[in-house]
């Protein structure tokens, strides 16, 4: 009885520890495809102030709520990674010397949970955008960069994780390309 319980108490163990481990997948940073690159002189680290507006293609359809948690997911991952490179972020432009980053959803699809936990691959969940970086004052464009995170994992793990979990590693993504210097 007593090696019952061992190995019932070790496959636990073994299943929690996979699921944890799986758990960083919905938030881990998405992919980055530079579409424009930095114009040559320009250090987006030279900036004490950004503006993060997020807007969306007509034919995408996202709720305000979701509109205003992808902008603080955005601005708190920037505020956590960016070593004070950024010491004021403003929802809209500002008129002083600043960086603007308008984000703009090309794809926001929240999947199908019944879909996922039958089979990987399928409900998946995806959001993408295309974030261009500009200067405040001039509007030059700096840079422009398409920023994607999916979510395609099946089983238990795919039928619990939420687009809010997805919009999390989204949100680094986008705070990786605002912040790199390349």
């Amino acid at each position: 009885m007593n090696t019952r319980i061992n190995y019932l108490s070790s496959r636990l163990l073994r299943a929690l520890a996979f699921l944890i481990f799986l758990s960083g997948c919905a938030g881990s940073p998405g992919s980055i495809q530079t579409l424009q690159p930095l114009v040559p002189g320009i250090d987006l680290r030279e900036f004490q102030r950004l503006s993060i507006v997020v807007l969306a293609t007509p034919d995408v359809s996202v709720d305000e709520v979701a509109f205003a948690r992808l902008h603080d997911l955005i601005v708190h991952e920037i505020q956590k990674h960016s070593d004070n490179h950024f010491v004021h972020i403003l929802d809209k432009p500002g008129d002083s010397p600043s960086l603007e980053g308008e984000l703009v959803l090309t794809q926001y699809d929240e999947g199908n949970a019944g879909m996922r936990f039958v089979l990987a691959g399928l409900g998946a969940m995806s959001v993408e955008g295309d974030l261009t970086i500009r200067d405040g004052i001039t509007h030059q464009v700096y840079r422009q960069q398409r920023v994607s995170k999916v979510f395609a994992w099946g089983g238990i793990y795919g039928a619990i994780t939420t687009i809010q979990d997805v919009e999390v590693g989204f949100a680094k993504a986008v705070a990786e390309a605002l912040m790199s210097p390349e």
